[in-house]
């Protein structure tokens, strides 16, 4: 794994433990903190497999199921989802400050995204 994927790695999973501690600390609905318990922590194992031969050997096509299912849910909260919700979060940002937080998200989760993706299509 290149160097500066190690970094990224960790600072993802930094983001990913600051996002379950988050959800949990504002009560939010509990098919949320699942996905955020499950989302992350999938997406980077995916990554790491990327890089790993020893992990990339033992995954199956069966991984496509969840992959998807996360990418619909992403998609959902990024795309679709209401930023009435997420401004009831985060009463201190105007909607166009959350719109640019979820490009920003989207930005940032990208790499993950298709290290996770390359891994499925081989």
């Amino acid at each position: 794994m290149p160097f500066i994927m190690q970094i990224y790695v960790i600072f993802f999973t930094l983001i990913v433990i600051a996002n379950i501690a988050y959800s949990i600390k504002m009560k939010v609905k509990l098919w949320t903190i699942i996905y955020e318990l499950f989302s992350g922590p999938f997406l980077l194992f995916l990554t790491l497999a990327y890089w790993s031969e020893a992990l990339k050997s033992s995954i199956g096509i069966g991984i496509l199921i969840p992959f998807g299912c996360v990418i619909c849910f992403d998609f959902y909260f990024t795309v679709w989802g209401k930023s009435e919700q997420l401004s009831d979060l985060l009463q201190d940002i105007d909607k166009k400050d959350l719109e640019t937080a979820k490009a920003l998200s989207v930005a940032f989760t990208a790499p993950v995204y298709i290290t996770s993706a390359l891994l499925c299509a081989e």
